[in-house]
């Protein structure tokens, strides 16, 4: 059993759920808002079975539950992901399977840190991505245009290192039709940007920088 509010940074990262219950007016911290306002949401969904005997584990189990969901739809989109690319589906099951084992992913399932809502929409973005790339249709890039601009929008490292990785993987496609997709990238930077202010307002802090 491992109690939540010991984790690294819990302080700082409570202060979401804090204001999502109107505890506070803002967060003084620049995340994004999405995963918290899920924790929150679970929280309120689950507020009948809070009683004098359960207080202090009930926000253990409400980031545990919401965790866990996050994690669930992650898998199933990982799954989705590699069977696209020919995977067999007995080699997903044990890789997926050995994922679960994996240390960083015990950590991950068990504090309030948005890098399992990253983990949840990135086989989902790549799936939208290789169907728009594939169809050049803006359509297709409609549809993934708002988990995208979400994830790019969770917390700043994860902004950079999605950046890098989605150009590293459509480069080609990007710089064999530039003009096309710069379009979409105008779309893109809008939804982003809408996000962002919305976050910004909350926290006074964007996601790329840190109060200390």
């Amino acid at each position: 059993y491992y109690f939540i509010p010991n984790s690294t940074d819990y302080i700082t990262h409570v202060r979401y759920i804090d204001y999502f219950q109107y505890n506070s007016e803002n967060t003084q911290s620049g995340f994004g808002l999405i995963y918290y306002f899920i924790v929150s949401l679970v929280s309120f969904l689950r507020m009948d079975e809070l009683n004098n005997l359960n207080i202090t584990n009930f926000m253990n189990s409400n980031v545990l539950l919401a965790n866990f969901i996050l994690y669930f739809f992650g898998i199933v989109g990982f799954y989705h992901l590699l069977r696209t690319y020919k995977i067999p589906k007995s080699s997903i099951f044990i890789s997926l399977t050995l994922v679960n084992f994996m240390v960083p992913v015990f950590i991950m399932r068990g504090i309030l840190k948005p890098e399992i809502f990253a983990f949840c929409l990135l086989p989902w973005i790549f799936l939208g991505l290789d169907k728009y790339f594939a169809s050049k249709s803006i359509k297709d890039f409609l549809f993934i245009v708002v988990p995208l601009s979400v994830a790019l929008n969770i917390k700043g490292s994860i902004t950079g290192m999605l950046a890098i990785l989605l150009v590293i993987k459509y480069f080609r496609e990007i710089k064999a039709n530039f003009w096309k997709h710069f379009y979409c990238f105008i779309i893109l930077i809008f939804c982003f940007s809408l996000i962002s202010y919305e976050s910004n307002k909350v926290n006074n802090y964007s996601i790329f920088e840190h109060n200390i």
